[in-house]
Order: structure tokens, then C-alpha cells, then sequence
């Protein structure tokens, strides 16, 4: 799976770098076990449960 990683500078941005750094190494253990359609899915159905949590 060839991803390209996004650039994050200084902080405040320091945490979204770390964020992004684990989603990424997650994302890569999964390599060859699941499709990068079946990822993006699945971080879209996150994206979904996150702002119904929101809406209350």
C-alpha cells in the first residue's frame, strides 16, 4: 500500500503529527490483510460514529 504522509509543522500541530504518525502505523500493520478501499471505508464509517457521538 503506497501512502503518501502529510507535513506537519511545529506546534500546535505536534499532536495531529502524532496522530497521524499512529494512524499510519496502524494502518500499515493491516497491510496485505485488508484493501486500501476497505481502510478509507472504515475510517469513514469513524467519521460517521464521531459526529453522531457530537450531535448528542
Amino acid at each position: 500500500m503506497n501512502v503518501v504522509t502529510g507535513q506537519f509543522g511545529p506546534s500546535p500541530y505536534r499532536s495531529l503529527a502524532e496522530l497521524h504518525e499512529a494512524m499510519r502505523g496502524l494502518i500499515s500493520e493491516w497491510n496485505g490483510r485488508v484493501s486500501l478501499a476497505e481502510v478509507i471505508g472504515l475510517l469513514r464509517m469513524v467519521e460517521h460514529e464521531l459526529i453522531e457521538e457530537m450531535k448528542g
